[in-house]
């Protein structure tokens, strides 16, 4: 995991360009590097996970003069090799970087459809006087770009672009207007910053020094949840089994030690069966770290450590680290946070996180596996089940399994929050449904009102439009929240904030759940895998049952890393 920058145009900036892969050494404390070429500057700062000695970045291409500055992980790096390798490349080191380089040179752009990870990275074709850069499916690792002066600026964080280019610390007005005024903390490719772009998930660019703005295309696009469907649980459990086994243990290559956040919820709990399952295999065992509110006693604790407890103790390889968030540290620590986070965020949890992360680096365990993206690709939180349980009371012809289907959904609500928390959802969720209605009526009426002078009767049109109007359990409230959250509302949000809240401590996170063949598993479920019988998250939970883990399978309520900020500012 790496910080990088890169400048392409006719000032490359040299008077500031060192001072901005500075301000990012947090990202890569372990090596510097830089390349300098005719209207091209490339920079790296290194954190060493897979082979220290020869992954040495920027790294070149010697036959062909391409260049790479790069920031993530490939975990199929091994499979991708031997598959390179038969194609004719040769290979000097061991590092992932030098197989992407390769897998440019092989397939072109189309190189990012054969990896499997989190990368963000630019690449300099010199053959066609061409930067290439290009961000992971999800937007697991940042990058932001810039122009001025006809130069195109790119790096890992918007104060690396800030340090080279001061005249880009300039406020996004409508940035500040959508957070004061509709609580929006992401803004697709805006950021804070008024010149400073965020290059979307799931896209790559193109800049030719000279041009007026890159190109800009996309090569993913999230996959859409099912909203229909038969599904076969055992099947399923099986074939869910054997991606999550395999995303973990991809995962766990590396030549650093790896740890696991644990949060004694079903997330990291079906993670940490895995993950000490591989290192099982291989006589080794799991270092996880939980966070605790010590200055409270233990009947208003809030914290997870009883939870984490259960999850750790059936395993006899799992070690657990309990580690203390006080609040005699927290208003220091959110001044350092924000710096950091470029920008404001939303979730307290982001203080407990921080602790975990410097404790870790002070153990000497640089990355840790993290459950995020479980929640909404698999349907966790408590506004999915608001959501199903209005899709239900407005399907068009309730039936007896409908409303039962239907009270299943209250009961998940009511056990997944307090019923104060549900009914606020159901209302949330409610809002558009409403609005919806009064549309369709209001068109409704339109259509009769001008058959009705026309001389013909409405009821045949009125019953073609209601046939050609999708049913709301084909693509209703529930998919919809669920799609909007993973691409757009939530998930962006957590993982540039676990992004920064990780790096600021020269920590690598890695996401198993974000694993895209786990990902496009879980989207093509439909509901009833996600919230059923009374549950969300049905599907992980049998998986756990199965495992031996029936407590934590059978929590109710989500809390992640819940953080007592109300108590601590009463105090």
């Amino acid at each position: 995991m790496c910080g990088i920058l890169g400048i392409v145009g006719n000032d490359l900036l040299e008077h500031s360009r060192d001072a901005a892969l500075d301000v990012i050494s947090h990202r890569g404390p372990d090596d510097r590097g830089s390349w300098t070429g005719e209207q091209v500057w490339l920079g790296h700062r290194r954190l060493s996970i897979i082979d220290a000695a020869g992954g040495h970045q920027p790294m070149i291409d010697q036959a062909t003069g391409v260049v790479i500055t790069y920031n993530g992980e490939i975990y199929n790096y091994l499979e991708l090799r031997r598959e390179l390798e038969a194609a004719g490349h040769r290979f000097g080191s061991s590092s992932d970087t030098e197989v992407l380089l390769a897998g440019y040179l092989e397939w072109g752009t189309g190189c990012l459809e054969h990896f499997n990870g989190m990368w963000a990275f630019i690449i300099w074709d010199p053959r066609s006087q061409t930067a290439f850069f290009a961000r992971d499916r999800f937007g697991v690792k940042p990058l932001y770009y810039a122009l001025h002066a006809g130069s195109l600026l790119i790096a890992s964080e918007p104060k690396a672009l800030v340090m080279a280019c001061p005249a880009l610390r300039q406020v996004n007005e409508s940035a500040i207007h959508d957070l004061l005024a509709e609580k929006r903390v992401r803004h697709d490719e805006r950021t804070f910053y008024a010149g400073i772009s965020s290059l979307a998930a799931g896209h790559w660019g193109h800049y030719r020094p000279g041009e007026r703005a890159p190109r800009l295309e996309r090569y993913w696009s999230d996959p859409a949840p099912a909203c229909t469907g038969v599904w076969d649980e055992p099947d399923s459990l099986q074939r869910f089994t054997a991606l999550l086994e395999d995303a973990v243990a991809i995962r766990l290559r590396s030549d650093v030690p790896v740890g696991l956040t644990l949060s004694g919820g079903i997330d990291s709990t079906v993670i940490l069966d895995a993950m000490a399952g591989v290192r099982r295999r291989t006589g080794a065992g799991v270092l996880s770290y939980t966070a605790v509110y010590g200055e409270l006693p233990d009947e208003r604790a809030v914290d997870e450590r009883r939870w984490a407890r259960i999850a750790a103790a059936p395993y006899g390889n799992v070690e657990l680290a309990e580690v203390e968030a006080s609040n005699r540290d927290w208003l220091g620590v959110l001044r350092r946070i924000v710096w950091h986070m470029d920008g404001p965020g939303f979730s307290p949890a982001v203080f407990p996180m921080w602790m975990i992360m410097q404790q870790a680096r002070a153990d000497g365990v640089p990355v840790l596996l993290e459950g995020q993206g479980a929640d909404e690709v698999f349907g966790g939180y408590a506004h999915y089940t608001a959501a199903a349980f209005l899709d239900r009371l407005t399907e068009r012809r309730p039936s007896l399994s409908v409303a039962r289907a239907g009270l299943e959904t209250v009961l998940a609500g009511s056990r997944a929050s307090s019923a104060r928390g549900f009914l606020r959802d159901v209302g949330v969720a409610a809002v558009p449904a409403v609005r919806d209605w009064q549309s369709r009526r209001s068109t409704l009426r339109g259509v009769l009102a001008g058959e009705r002078r026309s001389g013909r009767s409405g009821v045949p049109e009125a019953r073609r439009a209601r046939r050609a109007r999708p049913g709301v359990l084909a693509g209703g409230r529930f998919e919809r929240r669920l799609g909007a959250d993973f691409s757009r509302d939530l998930l962006p949000a957590f993982l540039q904030y676990g992004d920064a809240v990780s790096m600021a401590h020269s920590i690598e996170t890695r996401l198993p759940f974000l694993d895209y063949r786990l990902v496009e598993f879980g989207m093509a479920l439909p509901p009833a895998a996600r919230i059923s019988a009374g549950e969300t998250k049905h599907l992980l939970r049998d998986h756990l049952r199965g495992t031996g883990q029936h407590e934590i399978a059978g929590r109710r309520g989500k809390r992640g890393y819940p953080t007592p900020a109300h108590q601590w500012l009463a105090a």
